[in-house]
C-alpha cells in the first residue's frame, strides 16, 4: 500500500465517522436509526414501541415511516415510571 493509499484511507475513515455523527443528530430517524438510537433490537422496537398507538411516527407516504427524535424522547419521558410506581 502506497503512502497516498494510506492517507486516502485515513481521510475516508475520518469522513465516514463524521457522517455517522451528523446522521445521529438528524431530526427524523428511519427504523434502523431508531433501533440504534434506543439501543434496542428490531424485535423489541416492534413489540414494545411501535405497538403503542401513541408512539410518534411520521408517515411519509412510502413504506418507510420516519420517527421524530424529539417526539420519541418526549414519548419515552412520558412513559417512564419509577420502580415505586410500577409496584
Amino acid at each position: 500500500m502506497s503512502f497516498d493509499d494510506v492517507i486516502r484511507e485515513a481521510i475516508t475513515n475520518i469522513a465516514n465517522k463524521i457522517i455517522d455523527e451528523v446522521s445521529k443528530d438528524r431530526a427524523l430517524m428511519n427504523k434502523k436509526q431508531l433501533t440504534e438510537y434506543l439501543g434496542q433490537s428490531n424485535n423489541t422496537i416492534d413489540s414494545y414501541y411501535l405497538n403503542h398507538d401513541d408512539f410518534p411516527v411520521l408517515n411519509t407516504g412510502s413504506k418507510n415511516d420516519m420517527y421524530p427524535r424529539k417526539a420519541v424522547d418526549e414519548w419515552i419521558e412520558k412513559h417512564t415510571k419509577t420502580r415505586k410506581e410500577i409496584r
